[in-house]
């Protein structure tokens, strides 16, 4: 037996993952300086677009479900868009030349 869902909608909602520069950043920071062992940095963005129109969706509410397989929890965060139709999910990062995020 083989199943489909199909959900209709006049959304598209696209999701990118991966550190910004400021991860980089604040790892120097901690080599060159003694900065500070962690940080939040935005782990993924969510852009909400108008499916017809291509527009971005303002004040769209995104329920995000996680599981950081490093620390073994699952965990729901609740973003909501700005006026571009993106939202970030921030995450902390362990900064240290032997970190494993």
């Amino acid at each position: 037996m083989s199943a489909c869902f199909l959900n209709v909608t006049d959304l598209v909602l696209v999701g990118t993952g991966g550190f910004s520069t400021r991860a980089n950043d604040a790892y120097y920071d901690f080599i060159d300086r003694g900065g500070p062992g962690a940080i939040d940095d935005s782990g993924f963005r969510f852009y909400a677009l108008n499916a017809r129109t291509g527009e971005p969706v303002e004040r769209c509410e995104l329920d995000v479900y996680t599981y950081l397989s490093q620390q073994s929890r699952r965990e729901f965060f609740y973003l909501t868009t700005d006026k571009e139709g993106s939202a970030e999910l921030s995450l902390p990062v362990a900064i240290s030349p032997r970190a494993s995020n």
